[in-house]
């Protein structure tokens, strides 16, 4: 399970989106769409831990994104679920 709330962040002065709040089961899709500049790559970043949240919460399986050792956990379960065939970004987000 996905569950992010309260999510804020922006780049300098530009606030890219403020207090998104969400949370996808497992088997669940989530589709995320808008506009160039809308935050669709800045909340993939986030939730893949490339970046890291300036205020809210995110938690994958129950690990927080904002705890280092949880972090570590979730790159194991992002490592251990990647196939050797290809895949599209949609299905590496689903779990």
């Amino acid at each position: 399970m996905i569950q992010v709330e309260n999510l804020s962040f922006s780049y300098q002065n530009n606030k890219v989106f403020k207090n998104l709040s969400f949370s996808i089961k497992k088997g669940e899709y989530l589709c995320i769409i808008g506009k160039n500049g809308s935050g669709k790559s800045t909340l993939a970043k986030l939730l893949a831990g490339l970046i890291f949240q300036q205020e809210g919460n995110i938690k994958i399986s129950g690990y927080d994104t904002k705890n280092p050792k949880d972090l570590l956990e979730i790159r194991k379960i992002s490592r251990n679920n990647i196939p050797k065939s290809r895949k599209s970004n949609y299905n590496y987000f689903c779990f």
